[in-house]
């Protein structure tokens, strides 16, 4: 699932919030054929960057932005043990204790609070 299609993404393209980006990486949720190959493979920075901040790429200084926000999110994702890196390549996957986490997150954000509380 894309951020952009999940509503992740504000207006502006920048991502709504860390945990935006933390729980709703391409490889949770609904598989797209997209999706798929971040499972198989791994994904990049580049690949994330290009779905978080499409209007980046055309402007240098904003595509160094936009990979440096992309770097601190899965330094962040690493240190939780969420995602780990594929040795002797740029790439990332995510662990089963990601797989858990972040669907445990996306399924108590589409909860309906009130019952909860009841």
């Amino acid at each position: 699932m894309l951020l952009a299609e999940a509503g992740c993404v504000d207006r502006v393209g920048l991502a709504a919030s860390a945990d935006s980006v933390c729980f709703r990486l391409p490889t949770a949720g609904r598989l797209t054929s997209r999706a798929a190959e971040f499972l198989l493979q791994g994904f990049r920075n580049k690949d994330l960057r290009r779905h978080l901040f499409p209007e980046a790429e055309s402007h240098a200084l904003r595509r160094r932005q936009a990979s440096g926000r992309i770097t601190r999110y899965l330094r962040l994702l690493r240190a939780h043990g969420l995602i780990r890196k594929v040795s002797g390549t740029r790439y990332y996957r995510v662990t089963e204790k990601g797989h858990h986490v972040m669907t445990t997150a996306l399924k108590l954000r589409q909860m309906d609070v009130s019952r909860l509380a009841a």
